[in-house]
């Protein structure tokens, strides 16, 4: 069985001056330990002083995401948190095994009860707590004794715990000769001691090590907005607590970092008296960074004693004599190599026995086994525990068979082979440097996963494995496969790795004898390839590889078919050498669909074929295979070899990519194979069949002597003024295809724009699912033909007003063919100023005739009627009669006016289909292939900025391309003709930028494959196309905050257009970045804003009038998203740093 899924309701502190001394190892060290033994976490912080019923706590909301028996095991921070008795009742159904966490002391003296009076009550408290747990873990050992004594429930003893990635190589030179305390002087023994006259200049007591960062108010600020959206939102998310969770870890990671910084520059670490009887976390922590520590030896606490020796591995005082202090002290300042002697094998302890990764092993095996944790006590009859020499005791965590009723499933310790084995599934969880941490370590195993049902058989079997001392970690989902294992080479920090696909079984001894063959070959060598059995194909197949990281560092896997094919060619390049070795260590294709067998060979025929021209049998022996056997893997693995020869001709040169698996002839096969369906079925599974023919004959007896008549053209005004007559044939109204939309917009084809293109696009795609498509808009001289792409164009006059009337025709017009009854549905495209809305003001249009309004209003439109209250009630009724109020956004401007005034927008988001390229935009353009191109695809408007964008760049790096591309202003506008004509001036003193006047799309999206980044500098935008036509090239992009929608949006960075320059180049310098955000935004658009995922969603909302998807960011693209931006604080700020400290210029 795979290790448990627990529930983390952890302790956290609303402001940093009280969250300050609550340390990453008491919570955060926690998760972090139960996931590299393999655990899946989710973590809900829970706020001291905040009760459970105030709607700025997540306890009031994480109900909804977890019903009862949702996790296997639930741990809970007690003392602090103020949990009510539905939230106790709530955790006593969400998990079978429940642990409670007990970080203070709850046995005190009568004069602590009496200077705090607050801890009267606790013990009371938390006993009350304790009854709906099954475990309990308590910092104080008299704690345990006592809840043991009860015989309620078990208790075990929570010490502290390093992961061991901060554990530092060894004890460097300190700084500072005296020794340190780092904490406040709550206490007045604590203030008498570091007072004392005899201890200037040999204790020091600074200001904690934030006070001059921004961290303490970027915590604080986080926790003000969580608490705010908290209570201001409705619907509260997963997605929200990711965000959360995911930034307050990286605080506390990073804070962390700085303090352990902090403690290494002091001779010594002073640990002072506290009321809690153990020893804090700042005694693991300077025992961590090498340096020695010097505490009060806790009374009455034996077992605390002797987790460290003393004079080996910690130095004691007694708090009543501050001589005996200074005495320690002196002895380090004295005899420095003493120090460094306490500070080493204390060092040495920590990473035996108090790492995250064994304590949370050892508590996981004793709440599965009742076995108690081995904590290296030094005295007593606890030696025999420990009584081991300098035998390693870290063992790893793997499943064996056990008690099949058992909530957890046997999840042992395996012996007597002892494993170090670091498992990280969670591919964003941080990592450290494991190669330095522990130097026995030389290969890290990396499994690649999309999530195939192979997956656990395969980690399985690396769990198992004999004799190998190895670091785990799984890439999931990155895609594409290029992408996967370029991740292999960023995170590896061992001397070796091993490539694992999730369809490989590895043999038990697989990893260790890798190992010890790289060991051998020279060191010329950076990659060794075993064999493994493909049990579908009967063959041995060259499978899994082990390399160098060394070699591997100079190499990538590029986006290109067969990436380790061109990796090898790369190695060549360079003189590194490869082995193929003879030995097969494993198994492959062990376990199918057929779904997965179809891709299979699809991908594996049209690699063959692209790279050797070879063409296997393996299509004969399974066209064989299912005309004997009838197997449907075998019917599966035919077609996917046909569809893969077949396809040949049309594959782009880059890698498999998870997320373009769902293949339509695929889907279309299953339903026809594998499913019950009455034929013929439709070939688009959601939609109707079209009708055989759209004009269907009529009979003779119909007729009844009458003779037919053609339909009349397109009419136009009959120079009245009441109405003008625009003939249409009629269309029935029948279930099915065959209805009439019309789609009204200010301009189209062949105006380019945002807007033209959104119209084209939903046109097209209506036209694809059997509907008519007439667009409304206004009448362009050099618009040629009246059809485009299936859509029939209606011009409206633009060059007439009725004499009576203060409306223009073209207002009459649009009305008239509102009215008509000739529509199924209507989709106004429309700014609220604009024409369009004045034509519903017209008169009430045709019963039977939906009506769709798409508000179209960015920031600068939206000011200037705002303040307009007449105004405003008009566009709002308007809105409320229509069948439906569109936004592009989800919390844009449009739809924050809609809410507000009581209308319910439905959020219908702007989709593309990606165009393969038609050219190559570098070698045409004469760019070089390592110039970073920098892109920017707008019309040459005053809303799209290119003046500002010019002047921010300005100098322009000569590594830089900037590329502008964008038709001029051609309508009658004198202020943006004139603006224009500044661009034009501009870009002729910027020689070096390449500016385009418009391309077909053909062409931009050659630039967008060729670009490093996108960049959009408008002054306002509503939803711009560009950002989203990027995400669907997986280019990453850059926008400032004024344009739109784009904080909804994964793959890109929203920031001031003055930070634009330090922002580019950081993605210049950081490829790695760069690849990670455009992954990211290929993955949004996938989900979010393909046609094939919005095409149904205005299906549905013009069927029905409404919509069930949400289009929300899935949580997982969220969770990566907060983490790259967290990761691009950190380079800002070295950058920042950087320039305050050589006081470089804007650039």
């Amino acid at each position: 069985m795979l290790p448990p899924k627990i529930l983390l309701l952890m302790l956290e502190f609303p402001t940093w001056e009280t969250a300050r001394p609550w340390s990453y190892p008491a919570h955060f060290a926690i998760e972090e330990g139960l996931k590299r033994n393999g655990v899946e976490t989710v973590v809900v912080p829970v706020l001291a002083g905040i009760p459970s019923t105030s709607p700025k706590s997540w306890l009031r909301y994480v109900k909804q995401f977890y019903p009862p028996g949702s996790f296997d095991q639930v741990w809970v921070w007690l003392v602090h948190t103020e949990l009510g008795d539905d939230i106790l009742e709530w955790i006593s159904s969400i998990a079978p095994i429940r642990v409670g966490l007990i970080p203070e002391s709850l046995t005190h003296t009568s004069g602590e009860l009496e200077r705090y009076p607050h801890l009267q009550k606790r013990r009371d408290i938390v006993f009350q707590q304790l009854k709906v747990f099954t475990h309990v873990l308590a910092c104080d050992e008299k704690d345990v004794e006592d809840i043991n004594a009860e015989g309620i429930i078990e208790a075990a003893w929570w010490t502290n715990m390093i992961p061991e990635r901060f554990l530092m190589e060894g004890p460097s030179i300190p700084i500072f000769p005296q020794a340190v305390f780092y904490g406040s002087l709550y206490s007045r023994q604590r203030m008498s001691l570091v007072t004392h006259p005899g201890f200037q200049g040999v204790l020091a007591n600074p200001q904690p090590i934030e006070v001059d960062t921004e961290w303490p108010n970027i915590f604080n600020a986080l926790h003000e907005e969580n608490g705010k959206n908290l209570e201001k939102r409705l619907v509260k998310t997963f997605e929200e607590l990711s965000h959360y969770v995911g930034s307050l870890r990286h605080i506390r990671r990073e804070t962390f970092r700085s303090w352990l910084k902090a403690l290494e520059q002091w001779s010594a670490v002073v640990q002072l008296p506290t009321i809690v009887k153990c020893y804090s976390s700042r005694v693991v922590e300077s025992m961590c960074v090498g340096r020695p520590c010097i505490s009060w030896c806790v009374p009455n606490r034996p077992r605390n004693r002797a987790l460290f020796q003393a004079e080996q591995e910690i130095l004691f005082f007694d708090p009543a004599d501050p001589d005996s202090l200074y005495a320690q002290i002196q002895k380090i300042q004295c005899n420095p190599e003493f120090g460094r002697c306490i500070g080493c094998n204390a060092q040495e302890k920590i990473r035996r026995f108090h790492t995250a990764e064994f304590r949370i092993q050892q508590y996981l095996e004793w709440i599965q086994t009742g076995k108690e944790p081995c904590y290296g006590e030094q005295s007593g009859d606890r030696n025999a525990r420990v009584d081991r020499g300098t035998e390693e005791i870290r063992s790893h965590i793997t499943p064996v068979n056990g008690d099949s009723n058992n909530a957890m499933g046997q999840w042992t310790s395996q012996s007597p082979e002892l494993t170090t084995l670091h498992s990280s599934p969670d591919p964003t969880c941080a990592r450290g440097n494991l190669g330095s941490a522990d130097p026995s370590l030389r290969t890290t195993v990396y499994i690649v996963t999309v999530g195939d049902i192979t997956f656990p058989v395969c980690q399985e079997a690396i769990l198992k494995q004999e004799r190998a001392t190895f670091a785990l970690e799984v890439i999931r989902n990155v895609h594409p496969m290029s992408a996967a294992f370029q991740e292999m080479i960023s995170r590896c920090e061992t001397e070796y790795f091993i490539q694992v696909d999730e369809d490989m079984i590895l043999d038990p001894t697989a990893v260790s004898s890798m190992e010890k063959v790289m060991q051998k070959v020279p060191e010329n060598v950076g990659m060794v390839c075993f064999h493994l059995f493909d049990v579908d194909r009967n063959a041995q197949i060259q499978g899994v590889k082990i390399y160098r990281t060394t070699a591997m560092k100079l190499m990538t896997f590029r986006d290109v078919k067969a990436c380790e094919m061109d990796v090898l060619e790369q190695m060549a390049q360079k003189g590194i050498r490869w082995v193929l070795h003879p030995k097969v260590q494993g198994r492959h294709g062990t376990q199918y669909t057929p779904e997965s067998i179809y891709r299979r060979y699809k991908t594996m025929y049209e690699k063959d074929i692209v790279e050797w021209n070879d063409v296997t049998d393996d299509i004969r022996k399974k066209a064989i295979q299912f005309r004997e056997t009838g197997d449907p893997l075998a019917l599966f693995a035919l077609m996917g070899a046909v569809d893969g020869i077949v396809s040949v001709p049309y594959v782009e040169d880059q890698e498999k990519d998870f997320t373009k698996y769902n293949l339509k002839s695929l889907e279309v096969f299953r339903r026809v194979f594998l499913e019950e369906h009455p034929f013929p079925l439709p070939y688009e599974k959601e939609s109707k069949i079209k009708p055989k023919c759209v004009n269907p004959p009529i009979s003779l007896e119909q007729l009844n002597g009458k003779c037919l008549e053609s339909q009349p053209p397109l009419g136009s005004m009959d120079g009245g003024e009441n109405k003008s007559e625009i003939q249409k044939e009629p269309v029935s109204h029948s279930l099915g295809k065959g209805r009439r939309i019309l789609l009204a917009c200010q301009y189209f084809w062949p105006s380019v724009g945002g807007v033209e293109t959104v119209v084209a696009n939903l046109g097209r795609e209506f036209v694809s699912q059997g509907y008519q498509v007439d667009v409304a808009t206004v009448a362009m001289p050099d618009r040629t033909d009246f059809e485009h792409q299936g859509m029939r164009i209606i011009s409206l006059d633009t060059t007439r007003k009725f004499e009576s009337k203060p409306v223009p025709v073209l207002c009459w017009e649009l009305h008239q063919l509102l009215t008509s009854g000739d529509y199924y549905a209507c989709v106004l495209f429309a700014n609220p100023h604009n024409w369009l809305i004045t034509s519903l003001l017209l008169g009430e249009s045709f019963p039977q005739t939906k009506i769709f309004i798409q508000l179209l209003v960015n920031r600068e439109g939206f000011d200037e009627w705002r303040h307009d209250q007449l105004f405003c009630e008009r566009l709002t009724k308007i809105l409320k009669k229509a069948d439906g109020a569109l936004a592009l956004t989800r919390q844009g401007i449009e739809a924050e006016f809609m809410k507000t005034n009581g209308i319910s927008p439905i959020y219908l988001p702007n989709a593309t289909t990606p165009i393969a390229p038609t050219m190559d935009f570098r070698g045409t353009y004469g760019i070089p292939r390592d110039a970073f191109l920098i892109l920017h695809v707008a019309n040459i408007w005053k809303v799209k900025n290119q003046l500002g964008l010019l002047h921010t760049l300005s100098p322009i790096p000569p590594n830089w391309k900037v590329v502008l591309i964008g038709m001029p202003y051609d309508k009658d506008s004198p202020s943006e003709i004139d603006y224009g004509k500044q661009v034009v001036e501009a870009l002729y003193q910027h020689p070096d930028i390449l500016y385009i006047p418009g391309l077909p799309i053909e062409c931009i999206a050659a630039a967008m494959k060729a670009a490093d980044v996108l960049v959009l500098s408008s002054h306002a935008e509503i939803s711009p196309m560009a950002i989203v036509e990027a995400m669907s090239y997986g280019i990453p992009w850059l926008a400032t905050p004024d344009c739109g929608d784009v904080a909804e949006k994964a793959g890109g960075i929203v920031a001031p257009l003055e930070l634009f320059p330090m922002i580019l180049e950081v993605l210049q310098y950081h490829p790695d970045f760069r690849l990670s955000l455009g992954n990211l935004g290929f993955a949004h658009w996938s989900t979010c804003f393909s046609w094939e995922v919005i095409r149904q969603g205005w299906i549905e909302t013009l069927e029905t009038g409404s919509l069930s998807k949400t289009y929300e960011m899935p949580q997982e693209i969220a969770f990566q998203m907060n983490s790259l931006q967290l990761y691009l604080n950190t380079l800002l700020g070295a950058c920042f740093s950087q320039m305050g400290a050589t006081g470089a210029g804007k650039n």
